[in-house]
């Protein structure tokens, strides 16, 4: 697998023990996003080859498949890779490669998709202009990013306890961001949603602290007050428990472009 200079520190991230994290993990974060339910908005029909980009443990790759495509799913992590083969071994239109897609020479797809997985190109530009080249002429790109901090409830109080400040660049937040990475990388027609859903992060406080501590481990044990951090975060998510556990409200952006 040959990885751009600029992705070398997402593939030391997803490679290593924070990709184990993700898999053992998979289905909690898979019951996080589950009421966005982002693959039926990317219009798949039966025969599509679909592209899923950052597909983690597969599971938007197999709902693709589902719904009759022929899909392939690519990620840095060799850990949920593993695990996304052994949850796709019965299936014969799923298939998953460790490819860095800002640099992989793709075959022609219908529809490249990814939820929440673009936005750790180290290379915007020349990401989307090899996503570009991965589309037949008419192909679609259908992507789900989070909206900005101040609309997501859950990251902002995430970020707190991690006294992270709120980022200063423009980015997958801004809907006019987005629409000019796209059009000057070679896609038109773009078209950008707000959807809201619940953010599930655990069974009770207990639960969602440890699953979440866990998860920004080395950034917890960096912070110099980390017992009054992880006190504040566990009240706040006492606070937010509900019969359905522990809920945050969340805001995305479901962009659809196409290739000329």
């Amino acid at each position: 697998m040959r990885v751009d200079q600029s992705n070398e520190d997402q593939l030391d991230y997803w490679d290593g023990a924070s990709g184990e994290y993700w898999a053992r993990r998979a289905d909690r974060f898979e019951e996080g996003v589950a009421d966005y339910d982002f693959v039926a908005s990317a219009g798949i029909e039966p025969n599509d080859r679909v592209l899923d980009v950052g597909c983690g443990s597969g599971a938007t790759t197999r709902t693709a498949a589902a719904l009759g495509a022929e899909a392939l799913g690519v990620d840095l992590s060799t850990p949920m890779l593993t695990l996304a083969r052994a949850r796709s071994k019965d299936l014969t239109n799923v298939s998953y490669e460790q490819a860095d897609a800002q640099t992989h020479e793709f075959t022609e797809f219908d529809v490249v998709l990814s939820r929440n997985g673009v936005m750790f190109f180290g290379d915007q530009e020349a990401a989307f202009r090899n996503l570009a080249r991965a589309l037949r002429p008419g192909g679609r790109l259908v992507l789900m990013t989070w909206q900005p901090v101040a609309d997501n409830e859950w990251i902002r109080t995430i970020r707190e306890a991690l006294r992270a400040p709120t980022p200063e660049r423009p980015g997958f937040g801004d809907p006019d961001w987005i629409r000019e990475l796209l059009t000057s990388t070679g896609f038109q027609d773009v078209r950008i949603e707000p959807r809201t859903a619940d953010m599930y992060l655990g069974t009770d406080a207990d639960d969602a602290l440890e699953f979440i501590t866990g998860q920004f481990a080395s950034a917890f044990a960096r912070l110099p007050d980390r017992e009054q951090a992880t006190a504040e975060l566990r009240a706040d998510f006492a606070a937010h428990e509900t019969p359905r556990g522990v809920r945050y409200g969340s805001a995305a952006w479901f962009t659809r472009a196409t290739r000329p």
